[in-house]
């Protein structure tokens, strides 16, 4: 987003990192609450988020994500060549990525440690992408009443192709930068659990 602080911090920290690796970044302007009207496909969303450790109204940011990688999946299903999908704050980690991705049709890239000790995949941070599989995302998610946010489709249609011992094998070439001082660009409510 070029006319986030926030976004563009993140975005000039992990631009780098993947243009040194030598990656071409094409940059897709994200789908904001603001101009999620003028967006030319229209998405509906359940009333609750159902999908997720919270039950509770979709805020206005999450429902741009899932309008900016919609976005991305049809800039992908048009293309002759598989992508990877990053978000701003997506910092490679490592100075390559396998070359036995094109084995699959969507594969996640970034894992991110919890307070525990744990690992949680955000597939929605980096993933690997071709054009067969933002055909078929794009037109699921035109055709769904969408329930949760965008890594739950992704991380199903994951779990799907390449079930839980690939993924943990290619889930760690990304990290999810976060910087609490700084902030992020993604309202997430913390209103407790709705009944409904």
């Amino acid at each position: 987003m070029t006319d986030n602080p926030i976004s563009m911090w993140f975005a000039g920290n992990t631009y780098e990192s993947w243009k040194s690796a030598g990656y071409m970044v094409e940059i897709v302007e994200a789908v904001t609450p603001d101009t999620i009207k003028d967006f030319r496909w229209e998405l509906i969303f359940e009333p609750i988020k159902k999908l997720g450790v919270e039950q509770r109204p979709f805020s206005d940011t999450e429902k741009a994500v899932c309008y900016s990688h919609l976005k991305c999946w049809d800039i992908v299903r048009r293309k002759a060549s598989p992508a990877i999908i990053i978000e701003h704050d997506a910092l490679l980690t490592t100075p390559w990525i396998p070359n036995d991705l094109h084995d699959f049709g969507m594969v996640p890239l970034c894992k991110w440690g919890l307070e525990n000790g744990g690992l949680n995949t955000f597939p929605a941070v980096a993933y690997y992408m071709q054009p067969a599989w933002g055909q078929r995302m794009f037109d699921l998610l035109l055709a769904t009443k969408i329930k949760g946010n965008i890594d739950a489709y992704l991380w199903r249609y994951m779990q799907e192709i390449l079930g839980e011992k690939l993924i943990q094998k290619y889930a760690h070439y990304v990290t999810h930068q976060k910087d609490d001082k700084i902030g992020n660009t993604i309202l997430h409510p913390d209103i407790g659990v709705l009944n409904g």
